[in-house]
């Protein structure tokens, strides 16, 4: 079930993230049923779980859809934690060749736990 509802909130937030869908439900001038009604259709059209339909409905109806991508943000970190995903991220001021990046991602496997993965993300820049 909590793959599901966070692959749902996903989908909710590219929805929301939609030029017309965003304008008609961030506006504050649109009442506040009308945006209820336009994203219960939505998640009934989309068909998501009743988990993650309550929980949008919740947002719009107290009037916390601003704070939606926060939402789904913490969620998604939960949940990276619950797979036992640790996150590291490395800047680098030039490109990685392959025997440096595989060597970095070894010796920072050894830090981790039994169980643990490592969610590796190279940029490059200062």
């Amino acid at each position: 079930k909590l793959e599901q509802v966070e692959k749902e909130l996903l989908r909710a937030a590219q929805i929301l993230k939609e030029p017309k869908v965003a304008a008609s439900i961030m506006n504050p001038y649109v009442k506040r049923s009308v945006k209820v009604k336009s994203l219960s259709d939505m998640t009934a059209k989309e068909k998501f779980s009743p988990l993650t339909s309550n929980l949008i409905n919740l947002l719009a109806e107290n009037g916390r859809l601003s704070s939606t991508p926060g939402v789904i943000s913490a969620f998604s970190t939960m949940m990276s934690v619950h797979r036992g995903e640790v996150p590291c991220s490395v800047t680098t001021a030039s490109p990685l060749d392959e025997a440096t990046l595989t060597e970095l991602k070894t010796v920072l496997k050894s830090f981790l736990s039994k169980g643990q993965i490592l969610k590796l993300e190279v940029k490059v820049g200062l």
